[in-house]
């Protein structure tokens, strides 16, 4: 009946395809980029348009693209699971019960062949359209039928011959359908064969029964009759959809908590996701200063591989573009930008403290046309170390371009002067010895800015490269302060102006020895 059909429905829904995600698809999303939909329209030297964003852009597209995947990947297999769960179920159902009431009205209709066997003997014969048992009227008498309905709450029908004598099955007018013949099976199979019979649909009157039919025998072994118990298919439908109706609710139940499950396991995958995508975009912009969020970092799977790769990632392309390839000091990109939090520092804080000082290495040119470039790459890196060494806490150091090198502290004017000096001391006591060239050392001058509040970052460079301007001019190897202070080689301080004076006094002496002429002997008059 119905079991042949949920086979079949089984087989059709078991072989539906659940199209599923492969790792690289989840990986790929570590390069995609994420444009902000409202990010500002800017021009790049080519005059080319590029997108401004501040990394929190999200990609609408590939937002909707994860969520479908993951949608796809957990709730369709669940569904299908449900639908597969539901019509193994109704067939599961369907032949049990089928089963069951095969068994019940297998017992029902012996138990009426058993109680007649019992309460009169002799063989079943008709008289005068009357059935007997013996000497028993059987016709009429419908209390054992009656009872066995109560008992067993099904149908039940005695036989003489293919013709229906006793039953407890009403017509619509409540009336007993005796007197009607069996159907064909059960004459055929029963009545004929003396073999019990189990219809799934046998039509009495206007109505379907299963019906279980056994042979009733006389005493010499021929059939004379038959014995059937019977309960409606509407009946029995409903019941079995009641069943059906209470497996399908616990089913739907169970499938939505592992929805649940899954729902709020596809949201952390997708919030994972999302903190990746916004880090990849604030790193696309050239922002270094964001943290990749550590519940995301340590996570124990491909997600928290993309997120660790994504940090390492940022911190060698960030090495890359703020440091400087020879001397691995902050190149002057990086430099301007540290810078600028700085002043934007001290304008904020009042009692924040900032000194600029850019330093130029002395006669830089000659080191490199008497011992190579190589050579003079080896002064480059030896100076930079001693910088990040002496400035390591103090502030920032970057190597501003060539021989020049922008020192920062975050320390007023007169607090630093002395470490700049020891670290200028240190750069002047270093012995260069290179490839069997004569030993050599080097001197440094730097001009000092103290005085960086409410000023732009170039007017504060520019003010601190004026004094580098003043100490070269004047005698280089010191520093120079905005303030007109110089700090000499021997740490004794003078005045710009005073140092200004002896420059120009000394290159007026020098001029006057250059002027002065030998007087010519004149041989002849001699």
């Amino acid at each position: 009946m119905g079991k042949k059909q949920s086979e079949e429905l089984k087989k059709e829904t078991q072989e539906a395809v659940i199209e599923e995600v492969s790792e690289a698809e989840i990986e790929e999303i570590s390069t995609w980029q994420i444009p902000d939909k409202n990010a500002k329209q800017e021009k790049d030297k080519t005059g080319k348009k590029r997108n401004s964003s501040d990394g929190k852009g999200k990609h609408p597209s590939m937002l909707r693209s994860i969520q479908g995947i993951l949608i796809n990947i957990s709730i369709v297999p669940l569904l299908i699971l449900g639908v597969i769960l539901t019509v193994s179920m109704a067939g599961v159902l369907n032949s049990n019960m089928e089963k069951e009431l095969a068994e019940t009205l297998d017992v029902a209709a012996n138990s009426l062949y058993n109680t007649y066997s019992l309460l009169a003997p002799g063989d079943y014969r008709m008289d005068n359209g009357r059935l007997y048992k013996g000497e028993t009227l059987l016709t009429g008498k419908y209390e054992v039928v009656d009872a066995l309905k109560t008992a067993y709450k099904l149908d039940i029908s005695l036989y003489y011959g293919d013709t229906r004598v006793l039953t407890t099955i009403m017509d619509e007018n409540g009336r007993r359908l005796v007197g009607e013949k069996a159907p064909d099976q059960a004459i055929n199979w029963t009545l004929n064969r003396d073999r019990e019979f189990f219809g799934e649909s046998v039509q009495i009157g206007s109505e379907y029964y299963y019906g279980y039919y056994i042979p009733m025998l006389s005493r010499d072994g021929s059939v004379v009759g038959m014995a059937f118990a019977g309960r409606p298919v509407a009946e029995v439908h409903r019941v079995m959809l009641n069943a059906i109706a209470k497996a399908v609710v616990i089913s739907l139940i169970a499938i939505i908590i592992t929805l649940l499950v899954c729902m709020n396991a596809n949201r952390h995958i997708t919030k994972a996701l999302q903190s990746i995508q916004k880090y990849l975009g604030l790193l696309a912009d050239g922002n270094f200063d964001m943290q990749m969020p550590i519940n995301v970092s340590r996570r124990e799977d491909e997600i928290g591989d993309m997120a660790r790769n994504a940090v390492e990632v940022c911190g060698a392309l960030e090495k890359k573009i703020t440091t400087d390839p020879l001397t691995g000091l902050l190149n002057r990109r990086a430099c301007n930008a540290q810078m600028e939090k700085m002043l934007a520092n001290i304008n904020r804080d009042e009692t924040a403290r900032m000194t600029v000082t850019i330093g130029d290495i002395d006669y830089f040119k000659s080191v490199n046309d008497t011992y190579g470039h190589e050579c003079g790459d080896i002064v480059l890196k030896t100076v930079s170390d001693i910088l990040a060494e002496e400035m390591k806490d103090k502030g920032i150091v970057a190597r501003w371009g060539g021989e020049e090198f922008l020192v920062v502290y975050s320390a007023h004017i007169d607090d630093m002067l002395g470490d700049l000096n020891e670290m200028l001391w240190r750069i002047r006591s270093h012995i260069f010895d290179y490839e069997g060239f004569e030993p050599f050392q080097i001197t440094m001058t730097f001009g000092v800015n103290g005085k960086a509040w409410d000023k732009t970052q170039d007017e504060v460079i520019k003010e601190a490269d004026e004094c580098l301007y003043y100490g070269k001019e004047t005698g280089r190897n010191r520093i120079v302060c905005t303030d007109g202070r110089v700090l000499l080689p021997d740490g004794k301080f003078s005045t710009v102006a005073a140092e200004i004076n002896k420059a120009q006094q000394q290159k007026a002496g020098e001029s006057d020895e250059d002027d002065t002429e030998v007087p010519e002997t004149d041989t002849d008059e001699a």
